[in-house]
């Protein structure tokens, strides 16, 4: 069992699909409406989603400079933990587990359900009931878990195909939209009253939110062939596509909505494709379906190296840190599905639990560009295959979005800062139990 280990089996592709796919999940569909009932004015609309793909660019070539300098499973957990020492680095990777994978995994799958029940209104004539959501939901939990067991090309390959379909039909809403469209906004329906309030804040953090998640590319550097190429390449083109997807989503939203509609319609996606065909509802909502389950298997694949990286550290179980024949680390997959199942079934509402998910992921990012400079300082003769252009103003740019989000969330969601808060005094408890690492040397993971 000592021999084996991860393996490089991921190609560019392959990495770029897991940052587009963590991003596109259920969040472009629904969060533009919030953003044009802060601001009435196509323009700055257009100008937000610009900004927050910059901002978000500007963060995947900051922490690309660190996956190249530590192309290990793990990601923020190594990263904090490189900068600011061990333990600072496991409760980073714990806090980022529980909130940052569990919370919003298990909340995904949910929206899987939900979508999944709708279909099944419009065409079999019954919706499900919310045990029957629940249980469906713990179905794509089980069986994408027992994809990634497969073997990671094989789960890699199945989030590949998952992302290029939910990517060919945000893209396709967008084409749809100026090809049929007539770009009449006085005609939209009004499904929701315009509710306003809030501002810069709030939409600032609704675009970010959409941008979320990008950062689990690096969480398997361990198995990205030719990382020192590769990691930045993904990230970098990745986020770039995201970007363009969702600056022309908007685009569409606007052309056949305009401002006024957008605002007055919470699932703006459904809205703006009813306009075009009159399926769009449903391709919308099947859309939303295979964008949650694709969503859903990225997060599955990568969150699983968390536990598994810190278990390999010692700070838990051994069995965590087992790897089978395949070179899979199963033992980390099936403590990742027991706590997606524990969560379903055990809280059932995910309202406070997605905004300390969102605090926390933002705090851990925080925390990771502050390890960026400090390490830039402390590790200068360390390798760097790839380094941030634009240093220190591409950094400092994503450091201080990262600085609003926490600070606004904190402001705005005290229950998400003391769900995180509680989340890092569970982790510090079991810092007790911490036993002899076996982590790999640089040189072995190189030659991995």
């Amino acid at each position: 069992m000592a021999a084996r280990g991860l393996r490089r089996e991921i190609s560019l592709t392959a990495a770029t699909a897991i940052v587009i796919g963590s991003v596109i999940g259920s969040g472009i569909f629904r969060t533009p409406s919030l953003v044009a009932q802060q601001f009435p004015q196509a323009w700055v609309i257009l100008l937000l989603w610009t900004l927050g793909g910059l901002v978000t660019i500007a963060g995947a070539l900051t922490v690309a400079e660190l996956a190249t300098m530590y192309p290990r499973a793990g990601g923020p957990y190594v990263f904090v933990k490189e900068a600011f020492g061990e333990t600072p680095g496991f409760l980073a990777g714990w806090i980022y587990f529980v909130l940052g994978k569990l919370a919003i995994g298990a909340a995904v799958a949910i929206v899987f359900a939900e979508h999944a029940s709708f279909l099944a209104e419009e065409y079999l004539g019954f919706p499900l009931s919310e045990s029957g959501i629940l249980f469906l939901a713990a179905w794509a939990l089980v069986v994408l878990t027992f994809v990634n067991w497969i073997g990671l090309r094989f789960g890699a390959g199945v989030n590949t195909f998952l992302t290029v379909l939910k990517a060919l039909a945000l893209a396709a809403v967008t084409l749809m939209a100026f090809a049929f469209a007539r770009g009449d906004p006085t005609a939209a329906p009004t499904a929701a009253p315009f509710e306003g309030g809030g501002g810069l804040a709030v939409a600032v953090l609704a675009v970010l939110f959409a941008y979320n998640s990008w950062i689990n590319a690096t969480i398997v550097g361990e198995e990205v062939k030719d990382p020192a190429r590769n990691l930045p390449r993904s990230l970098f083109w990745g986020t770039l596509l995201v970007t363009v997807l969702y600056v022309g989503a908007n685009a569409s939203y606007l052309w056949i909505l305009g401002p006024d509609g957008m605002a007055r319609n919470a699932l703006v996606a459904t809205a703006a494709a009813s306009r075009v065909v009159a399926w769009g509802g449903v391709f919308i909502a099947a859309s939303v379906l295979v964008s949650a389950f694709g969503n859903l298997n990225g997060g599955i694949l990568t969150g699983a190296r968390l536990p598994f990286s810190m278990a390999r550290d010692g700070f838990l179980p051994r069995a965590i840190a087992r790897v089978n024949e395949r070179h899979v680390p199963d033992g980390a997959l099936f403590l990742e599905l027991a706590g997606f199942l524990v969560l379903l079934f055990g809280l059932r509402t995910f309202t406070a639990l997605i905004a300390a998910a969102t605090f926390a992921s933002w705090l851990i990012l925080a925390a990771i560009c502050v390890g960026f400079f400090v390490l830039r300082r402390t590790a200068p003769d360390v390798d760097r295959p790839y380094r941030v252009h634009g240093y220190p103003f591409v950094p400092a740019v994503f450091a201080l979005a990262a600085a609003f989000v926490v600070g606004v969330t904190a402001l705005q969601q005290m229950s998400a800062v003391l769900v995180t808060l509680v989340t890092g005094i569970v982790g510090a408890g079991l810092l007790f139990f911490r036993r002899p690492g076996e982590a790999p040397s640089a040189e072995a993971v190189a030659e991995a």
